[in-house]
Protein backbone atom coordinates (compact mmCIF):
# COMPACT_ATOMS: atom_id res chain seq x y z
CA UNK A 1 0.00 0.00 0.00
CA UNK A 2 1.61 3.23 -1.13
CA UNK A 3 0.14 5.30 1.70
CA UNK A 4 0.78 2.73 4.44
CA UNK A 5 1.63 4.13 7.86
CA UNK A 6 2.34 2.29 11.09
CA UNK A 7 -0.51 1.93 13.56
CA UNK A 8 1.62 3.39 16.33
CA UNK A 9 3.43 6.73 16.58
CA UNK A 10 7.21 6.96 16.44
CA UNK A 11 7.49 7.11 20.24
CA UNK A 12 6.15 3.53 20.46
CA UNK A 13 7.83 2.25 17.29
CA UNK A 14 11.50 2.80 18.02
CA UNK A 15 13.95 0.10 19.01
CA UNK A 16 16.44 0.27 21.91
CA UNK A 17 19.47 2.44 21.26
CA UNK A 18 18.16 4.47 18.31
CA UNK A 19 15.40 7.09 18.48
CA UNK A 20 12.94 7.12 15.58
CA UNK A 21 13.64 10.42 13.77
CA UNK A 22 10.89 13.00 13.37
CA UNK A 23 7.92 14.12 15.43
CA UNK A 24 7.45 11.45 18.12
CA UNK A 25 3.64 11.80 18.05
CA UNK A 26 3.30 11.17 14.30
CA UNK A 27 2.68 7.78 12.67
CA UNK A 28 5.65 7.03 10.37
CA UNK A 29 5.16 6.02 6.74
CA UNK A 30 6.24 2.67 5.33
CA UNK A 31 9.29 4.30 3.72
CA UNK A 32 10.31 6.06 6.94
CA UNK A 33 9.95 2.75 8.80
CA UNK A 34 11.99 0.82 6.22
CA UNK A 35 14.74 3.48 6.37
CA UNK A 36 14.73 3.38 10.18
CA UNK A 37 15.05 -0.42 10.26
CA UNK A 38 17.86 -0.34 7.69
CA UNK A 39 19.70 2.31 9.72
CA UNK A 40 19.19 0.28 12.90
CA UNK A 41 20.65 -2.85 11.32
CA UNK A 42 23.62 -0.84 10.00
CA UNK A 43 24.30 0.93 13.32
CA UNK A 44 24.32 -2.29 15.34
CA UNK A 45 25.88 -4.45 12.60
CA UNK A 46 22.93 -6.86 12.64
CA UNK A 47 23.20 -9.82 10.25
CA UNK A 48 19.98 -9.42 8.26
CA UNK A 49 19.39 -12.33 5.88
CA UNK A 50 16.85 -11.52 3.16
CA UNK A 51 15.02 -14.01 0.92
CA UNK A 52 15.32 -16.69 3.59
CA UNK A 53 12.52 -19.18 4.21
CA UNK A 54 12.38 -20.99 7.55
CA UNK A 55 11.35 -24.57 6.83
CA UNK A 56 11.54 -26.13 10.31
CA UNK A 57 12.07 -25.11 13.96
CA UNK A 58 12.82 -27.56 16.78
CA UNK A 59 14.08 -27.35 20.37
CA UNK A 60 16.78 -29.73 21.57
CA UNK A 61 18.93 -29.58 24.73
CA UNK A 62 17.74 -26.06 25.60
CA UNK A 63 18.48 -24.59 22.16
CA UNK A 64 16.25 -23.76 19.23
CA UNK A 65 17.35 -24.98 15.83
CA UNK A 66 15.91 -23.29 12.75
CA UNK A 67 16.48 -24.73 9.29
CA UNK A 68 16.14 -22.42 6.30
CA UNK A 69 16.54 -22.66 2.56
CA UNK A 70 20.13 -21.39 3.06
CA UNK A 71 21.48 -22.76 6.35
CA UNK A 72 20.74 -23.85 9.94
CA UNK A 73 20.62 -21.39 12.87
CA UNK A 74 20.96 -22.27 16.57
CA UNK A 75 19.96 -19.96 19.44
CA UNK A 76 18.72 -19.86 23.04
CA UNK A 77 15.68 -17.77 22.04
CA UNK A 78 13.46 -17.47 19.02
CA UNK A 79 10.90 -14.82 18.14
CA UNK A 80 8.39 -15.39 15.38
CA UNK A 81 7.49 -11.96 13.99
CA UNK A 82 6.36 -12.63 10.45
CA UNK A 83 2.93 -11.05 10.53
CA UNK A 84 -0.14 -13.26 10.28
CA UNK A 85 -1.26 -12.57 6.71
CA UNK A 86 1.78 -12.53 4.45
CA UNK A 87 -0.09 -14.37 1.68
CA UNK A 88 -3.49 -13.08 0.66
CA UNK A 89 -6.37 -15.54 0.81
CA UNK A 90 -9.69 -14.94 -0.89
CA UNK A 91 -12.74 -16.90 0.32
CA UNK A 92 -13.69 -20.02 -1.66
CA UNK A 93 -16.82 -18.39 -3.13
CA UNK A 94 -14.71 -15.63 -4.73
CA UNK A 95 -14.16 -17.75 -7.83
CA UNK A 96 -17.96 -17.91 -8.33
CA UNK A 97 -18.39 -14.13 -8.53
CA UNK A 98 -18.91 -12.58 -11.97
CA UNK A 99 -15.80 -11.49 -13.88
CA UNK A 100 -16.91 -7.84 -13.72
CA UNK A 101 -16.51 -7.86 -9.91
CA UNK A 102 -13.07 -6.44 -9.22
CA UNK A 103 -11.55 -8.41 -6.31
CA UNK A 104 -8.36 -7.43 -4.57
CA UNK A 105 -6.77 -8.69 -1.35
CA UNK A 106 -5.39 -6.01 0.97
CA UNK A 107 -1.88 -7.46 0.53
CA UNK A 108 -2.11 -6.55 -3.18
CA UNK A 109 -3.65 -3.11 -2.63
CA UNK A 110 -1.33 -0.17 -3.40
CA UNK A 111 -3.57 2.82 -4.14
CA UNK A 112 -7.08 3.82 -5.27
CA UNK A 113 -6.08 3.79 -8.97
CA UNK A 114 -6.29 -0.02 -8.91
CA UNK A 115 -10.04 0.15 -8.34
CA UNK A 116 -12.89 0.85 -10.70
CA UNK A 117 -14.88 4.05 -10.15
CA UNK A 118 -17.83 3.64 -7.79
CA UNK A 119 -18.66 2.34 -4.36
CA UNK A 120 -16.29 -0.08 -2.60
CA UNK A 121 -16.99 -2.96 -0.22
CA UNK A 122 -14.17 -3.92 2.13
CA UNK A 123 -14.60 -7.31 3.78
CA UNK A 124 -12.79 -7.39 7.11
CA UNK A 125 -12.17 -4.60 9.58
CA UNK A 126 -8.62 -5.36 10.68
CA UNK A 127 -5.87 -2.77 10.57
CA UNK A 128 -5.28 -3.12 6.81
CA UNK A 129 -8.96 -3.06 5.92
CA UNK A 130 -9.57 -0.02 8.13
CA UNK A 131 -6.64 1.89 6.66
CA UNK A 132 -7.75 1.13 3.09
CA UNK A 133 -11.28 2.24 4.02
CA UNK A 134 -10.01 5.56 5.35
CA UNK A 135 -7.96 6.16 2.21
CA UNK A 136 -10.86 5.31 -0.11
CA UNK A 137 -13.44 7.32 1.85
CA UNK A 138 -12.34 10.45 0.04
CA UNK A 139 -13.28 9.09 -3.38
CA UNK A 140 -16.75 7.60 -2.83
CA UNK A 141 -18.90 5.43 -0.62
CA UNK A 142 -17.05 2.72 1.28
CA UNK A 143 -18.81 -0.14 3.02
CA UNK A 144 -16.97 -2.12 5.70
CA UNK A 145 -18.23 -5.67 6.29
CA UNK A 146 -17.18 -7.16 9.64
CA UNK A 147 -18.32 -10.05 11.81
CA UNK A 148 -18.71 -7.86 14.91
CA UNK A 149 -19.12 -4.18 15.65
CA UNK A 150 -15.72 -2.52 15.15
CA UNK A 151 -14.04 -0.42 17.82
CA UNK A 152 -11.74 2.32 16.56
CA UNK A 153 -9.50 4.48 18.69
CA UNK A 154 -9.35 8.09 17.63
CA UNK A 155 -6.05 8.61 15.87
CA UNK A 156 -6.09 12.39 15.76
CA UNK A 157 -4.81 14.47 12.90
CA UNK A 158 -2.03 13.02 10.87
CA UNK A 159 0.80 15.44 10.44
CA UNK A 160 3.00 15.48 7.38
Amino acid sequence: MDSLVLFTPRTYSELPGLPFPGDRKVFPSKNETADYLENYADKFHLPVHLNTCVTKVAKHDGYFHAWTNNRKYTSKNIIIATGPFQKGKLPSFASNLPANVNQLHSSDYRNPNQLLPGDTLIVGGGNSGAQVAVELSGRGKVYLSVSHRPFFLRRGRRRC
